[in-house]
């Protein structure tokens, strides 16, 4: 954002114009990563639509929030891996660690998810022989390096070490009033309460898709819509059940690794919340397209002639459900939600005017920000 406001100057365009990028690239990794886990054109097509009309998509690409940069690099250093798994180039391996460093530094729950994922991932391509132990030793020292930062950041702080790190130029502070290390599970005074309302949240937020945070999401629509939701479940269930009960196609390995991580993530964050629990869009998005594709393949097998006109009246049916929640919400959000998010006073224009007339410096002059 810095180097667009340099850019641009201090314009409302400069500030969402690096979200509206990185989104924009998402959705065309996110078109790939189907692709070529599915080897089917169709499959990631579908994803690529449900995700251009997904209200959470649509908010996050505007909203100049640091979190919502987090699921953007996750899901490109998961592509580069698949990717470099697929083409066995190490060379890729070692790039989609760096896009793995970067993600630590997005948002503070990528501390609970990345080092898991990785781990799992390391010790299933072990276990397959599509990497060799050289490479997970490479890729740990490339990872450590960029982020022992944040994880040394993280580390002082949740063990409460009362000091100062530097390397080099770069400063590694100790907070005194953290609150980032009070809102984990494992940091609660009561853990097994604590843990029961986790579920609870997790559960809500996933299927009624709402947070009760208006600038977040809406219970009308959701994140991705309900009706995902359900062709995400019925695609996790039809995969798994196609391949055989006891096996996951190894091509699918990775997403239902990066789905339950998210969901042990979900877990560990106390009362989680849409942004909280960003890691787990663009998985369930990926599970749909794949749901929506096999429920019409099951369709398409009925043998009777007569039947198969429903293959071609689910499709319709399919495309003027999302159209039409498309619609609707953006006429919902450019209408109702943006009168409740003004009048939220959450957010201030006062202070947006002063930046824009390049007088942000002056309102925070003497002012100590450790009080």
């Amino acid at each position: 954002m810095s180097l667009s406001m340099k850019l641009f100057g201090y314009t409302l365009f400069a500030a969402r114009l690096p979200s509206l990028i990185i989104s924009i690239i998402s959705m065309i990794v996110l078109y790939d990563l189907i692709k070529k886990i599915t080897k089917n054109k169709n499959i990631a097509l579908i994803g690529l639509a449900i995700l251009a009309i997904s209200p959470w998509h649509i908010l996050q690409s505007m909203w100049c929030w640091d979190c919502n940069m987090f699921p953007h690099f996750l899901l490109f250093a998961i592509d580069i891996l698949y990717n470099a798994i697929l083409k066995n180039k190490r060379i890729m391996i070692y790039i989609s660690m760096v896009f793995f460093g970067i993600t630590l530094y997005c948002y503070g729950v990528a501390i609970y998810f990345v080092p898991l994922f990785l781990i799992i991932q390391a010790v299933y391509l072990l276990k397959e022989k599509k990497i060799k132990p050289l490479d997970v030793i490479i890729s740990i020292i490339i990872f450590l390096v960029l982020s022992l930062p944040i994880i040394l950041t993280f580390a002082i702080n949740a063990l409460k070490i009362d000091i100062d790190l530097k390397i080099f130029n770069i400063t590694i502070p100790y907070y005194k009033n953290l609150g980032r290390t009070t809102d984990m599970l494992l940091f609660s005074s009561n853990i097994p309460l604590q843990l029961l309302k986790n579920i609870l949240y997790l559960l809500s937020t996933i299927i009624l898709q709402n947070d009760d945070v208006i600038w977040n999401t809406t219970k009308i629509f959701g994140t991705i819509y309900h009706i995902t939701t359900v062709f995400s479940i019925l695609g996790i269930i039809l995969y798994i059940n196609k391949k055989g009960k006891n096996s996951i196609d190894n091509k699918l390995f990775i997403i239902y690794i990066w789905l339950i991580i998210s969901i042990i993530t979900g877990i560990l964050v106390n009362e989680t919340t849409v942004n909280r629990l960003n890691s787990i869009w663009y998985v369930l998005i990926i599970f749909a397209s794949i749901g929506i594709y096999e429920v019409y393949i099951k369709i398409k097998e009925v043998n009777s002639k007569k039947l198969n006109i429903f293959k071609y009246l689910y499709i319709v049916a399919i495309i003027v459900i999302y159209l039409s929640l498309f619609i609707s919400y953006i006429v919902y959000f450019y209408t109702v939600q943006k009168h409740q998010i003004e009048t939220s006073k959450f957010f201030s224009d006062e202070v947006y005017q002063k930046i824009v007339e390049n007088e942000g410096m002056e309102l925070i002059k003497g002012y100590d920000i450790l009080e």
